[in-house]
Parts: C-alpha cells; sequence; structure tokens
C-alpha cells in the first residue's frame, strides 16, 4: 500500500481557517482495502517503540479504539487474536506566523437627495448604495498544525504471507488558531469517524465542533 505523505499548501489551507467559534476543519486522507464488513473482528491497539510514551497517548488510544468500536470492531489485548493491530502518532507543532492577501472593502452611495412629485411635493430619500473593492491589505496571525498519523496492520495477512500487510492508512490534519491549551486532537479524531473508513485515496475535509 502506498505511504501517504501529507503537504500543506498555505494558500489553500488558509480558505478553510475557521478565524473564530468553536469548531475545526479536519483534513482526511484514508488509503485502504477494507471494502467488505469488518464488523465481529478484533484488533489491538500497539504503541509505537520510542515514539509513544507520553501521557496523552493512552488516551487518544482509547478514543480510536472507541470509534473502531462504534463499526463493529472488538477490541482485545492479546495480539496473539487480534485480526488487526492499530497504531498511530500524534504531533502539535509550535505556532507559525501565516499572512495572507485580504481584499478591502467600502461602501459607496447613499447620499441624500431631494426629488419632487408630479404633485409638486417633495419627496426625501437617498442614492442606491453599493459595496466595492478599493485594494487589499496585508494581515498575519499565528497558526498551530497538528497531525494524526493511523495505521492498521492486518496480522491475519501479515502471519500469512510472512510480510506486513498493511489493511489501513490515514493522516488526520487540522491547521488553526487555537493554540496548544485547546483540546484539538480530540476532534480530528472524531472527524476520522463520521465515515470510517472513508473513501480510499480520496481527501475530505470535515468541520466539527470543538465540543
Amino acid at each position: 500500500m502506498k505511504r501517504i505523505r501529507v503537504v500543506v499548501v498555505v494558500l489553500a489551507a488558509l480558505s478553510l481557517l475557521t478565524a473564530c467559534g468553536e469548531s475545526i476543519t479536519a483534513t482526511i486522507t484514508p488509503v485502504h482495502n477494507m471494502s467488505g464488513s469488518v464488523a465481529g473482528k478484533s484488533f489491538v491497539m500497539v504503541a509505537k517503540k520510542n515514539r509513544d510514551d507520553r501521557p496523552g497517548w493512552p488516551v487518544y488510544a482509547d478514543l480510536i479504539a472507541q470509534g473502531l468500536e462504534t463499526r463493529g470492531l472488538r477490541r482485545v489485548t492479546d495480539a496473539g487474536l487480534a485480526d488487526y493491530a492499530v497504531s498511530f502518532t500524534y504531533r502539535t507543532d509550535d505556532a507559525t506566523l501565516l499572512s495572507w492577501e485580504a481584499a478591502v472593502y467600502t461602501t459607496v452611495g447613499g447620499d441624500p437627495i431631494t426629488l419632487t412629485s408630479s404633485s409638486g411635493e417633495k419627496v426625501y430619500g437617498t442614492t442606491p448604495t453599493t459595496t466595492i473593492q478599493t485594494g487589499t491589505t496585508t494581515r498575519s496571525a499565528y497558526y498551530y498544525f497538528r497531525l494524526i498519523d493511523i495505521e492498521i496492520t492486518d496480522l491475519v495477512k501479515s502471519r500469512e504471507m510472512r510480510q506486513t500487510v498493511m489493511a489501513y492508512e490515514a493522516t488526520v490534519s487540522s491547521l488553526e488558531r487555537y493554540d496548544q491549551s485547546v483540546e484539538v486532537l480530540r476532534p480530528m479524531i472524531k472527524a476520522l469517524f463520521v465515515d470510517w473508513p472513508g473513501p480510499n485515496g480520496k481527501q475530505v475535509r470535515r468541520g466539527v465542533s470543538l465540543k
């Protein structure tokens, strides 16, 4: 299975940024061969050596496991009894200052006018208004990039073929103004399981509440 790589194009990402409000936009890119039903199959959560010893790993592992369970899979603790092994990594980058050009608009019209009716009566009003672009300005803000990388190994096929057989890979990314004090990884995981396993090889952008 082809390995996934995430490329962030700033101009495209800026059009999706949430400037305010209690939501984020998650970009999900799955690659998999899980076209049939996986209900009833079992999985084990596996931490990658030397990479997932952070305190938050068990919390996010449980959230991913819960998402898989909603799709009918069963979590087990013995890899020898599992159909799949699920591993993941995550990261939150330091703040990055991004700048972009924004249009400046102004409203013209609305000037007072006096009209005289056919009967000689004066009628007071204003001219029509319209909004026009008068230029551009540079705006900037600090944003935080977050990434979750999930892999699901087919243990049954791996044993049969005596090599690692990947059943599912996905990246979930987010570029938001929320700093590291805001929990964003939880809703990113939530977004992943809205239609898991998702369209194979197609990138999906999904808005999800922080709550």
